[in-house]
């Protein structure tokens, strides 16, 4: 979603900043170490919750629950192989998060959670609104900032324009460090103004 990890990034360069103000989960000498980790499985995830992080964000994919399902069939899209044990069907070669895996890891949900992937607030759709943002306040989230829509990322932008080469905005980094700015000041709700294309996103309050 991200792109190419690389330094020069407009993502890398706000993360740099943040880690120079300020501890960061997971520890890290770079920036760039941040992203495409292959180390990021369900139990990465239970340990650095256990520490008690301020707030989470998340970029990546969630995948929505398949029509005639309930909001629990949502599931994030770690780095967990397809032999660790839990509810989702394995995708490949590896098995989604499913929220009922996310409440069985009992771990604590930090009062900031920040989900940038597409749909990740669609518990809208359904009757009962069980889905990750539910379980994310279920576990002790207090704002829970997700999107509705599908989102733009850096290579979907380019392949629309009419000259790929010329594109240089990134309305995905630009998604990501709008939210990261916001979830970190008095007010979490995102400021900035929508980037072209981008997601209308949802905030639940607890």
């Amino acid at each position: 979603m991200l792109g190419r990890p690389s330094p020069d990034t407009a993502l890398s360069r706000h993360y740099a900043g943040v880690l120079a103000r300020q501890p960061v989960l997971p520890v890290v000498a770079d920036p760039v170490e941040l992203f495409r980790r292959t180390d990021a499985d369900r139990h990465w995830l239970a340990e650095l919750l256990a520490q008690r992080p301020s707030r989470m964000v998340f970029v990546g994919h969630v995948s929505t629950a398949v029509d005639g399902g309930g909001a629990e069939g949502a599931a994030l899209h770690l780095a967990c192989p397809a032999e660790v044990a839990g509810h989702a069907d394995p995708v490949g070669a590896h098995r989604p998060l499913q929220v009922r895996d996310l409440l069985e890891l009992d771990a604590p949900i930090p009062s900031r959670v920040a989900l940038v992937a597409c749909a990740s607030g669609g518990d809208y759709r359904f009757d009962e609104a069980a889905g990750l943002v539910a379980a994310l306040v279920i576990g002790g989230a207090e704002v829970v900032t997700a999107t509705l829509w599908s989102l733009p990322t850096a290579a979907g932008h380019r392949q629309a324009a009419p000259d790929p080469l010329s594109v240089t905005e990134d309305p995905m980094a630009e998604l990501v460090i709008g939210v990261d700015e916001a979830h970190q000041g008095r007010d979490p709700r995102p400021c900035r103004q929508p980037v072209a294309a981008g997601p209308d996103a949802a905030v639940a309050r607890r």
